[in-house]
């Protein structure tokens, strides 16, 4: 999803006190949290945020967990670049083994993590909310997957 194009109209901002994305719709003069990719949204559903246009109300506990879910896909993407990156500096040499076996700890109590907020999340009885948990958990398993690859590059 993330790399489909916004619709028209549309802006990603970071907001660097939640640490998360947020949307704007030029269209309507709203923000929200809720990726306008990953569902459709009517517009008489509530919105959430105050970013830009002042706006601000509630969100569907359906709406809240897809959002949970999608924050913690874009961690485990986060994750996994890092490993990766880290896995390249180690083969390279220009990190050491100590500091290897540092990041390599980082990195699994960080997938550990991801693996426990998807666990938290409820679906509310919403087969597409199981969906895209069920994909986010094997995105995980995939990051678990790289760190304990660069687990071995550790030594």
């Amino acid at each position: 999803m993330e790399h489909q194009p916004l619709p028209p109209g549309w802006d990603m901002k970071w907001d660097q006190n939640t640490g998360r994305y947020f949307f704007l719709d030029h269209n309507t003069q709203q923000t929200t949290w809720h990726d306008p990719r990953l569902v459709a949204q009517p517009s008489s559903q509530p919105q959430s945020g105050s970013f830009g246009y002042g706006q601000s109300t509630t969100v569907s506990p359906e709406q809240t967990s897809i959002n949970k879910i999608q924050e913690i896909s874009q961690k485990i993407n986060t994750l996994f670049a890092d490993t990766q990156q880290h896995a390249q500096l180690r083969q390279s040499r220009q990190l050491d083994q100590a500091a290897a076996h540092k990041k390599y700890l980082e990195l699994n109590e960080m997938t550990t993590r991801q693996f426990l907020a998807l666990d938290s999340i409820e679906s509310h009885g919403n087969d597409a909310i199981r969906q895209r948990r069920k994909q986010a958990i094997e995105q995980a398993r995939q990051l678990e997957a790289a760190v304990n690859q660069y687990k071995q590059l550790c030594g």
